[in-house]
């Protein structure tokens, strides 16, 4: 008697990861920078870490750049700020700039969705757009 075969789930278990990280690409070159949820914030917080300032104190009088991600668990923020502080980020200024007509949070007011303001530059991966 033969014993039955093992369910082959590693090339399974590929595709799915090469599927994700494809999914993964396509949505951050398609996705204009600090247009995702909160992405603004958690770059702050990744970015106030890299430069060494150790963890942001959160105040109830007073909101840092990173707003509510500054009470997050800091473990995932001191390791991005690890792997994103090689990159020269000195365009962050620019990119950043928050557009003061946005209509965020209500997806039945018409309106401006766009959270940041953008220029007619690139949005290539590269400074602060790759961090």
């Amino acid at each position: 008697m033969t014993s039955p075969k093992p369910v082959q789930k590693r090339p399974l278990l590929v595709a799915v990861l090469l599927i994700y990280g494809v999914l993964g690409v396509w949505y951050s070159l398609v996705v204009p920078p600090f247009e995702t949820p909160d992405e603004p914030f958690h770059y702050a917080f990744a970015r106030h870490l890299a430069q060494g300032n150790g963890l942001p104190v959160q105040r109830p009088d007073e909101e840092g750049p990173w707003a509510q991600e500054g009470s997050q668990a800091p473990l995932y923020y001191m390791l991005t700020g690890l792997l994103t502080s090689a990159i020269d980020q000195s365009d962050y200024a620019a990119l950043a700039t928050r557009n003061p007509r946005a209509n965020i949070g209500d997806p039945l007011y018409p309106g401006n969705k766009n959270f940041m303001l953008y220029s007619g530059a690139s949005h290539a991966m590269r400074g602060a757009n790759l961090a």
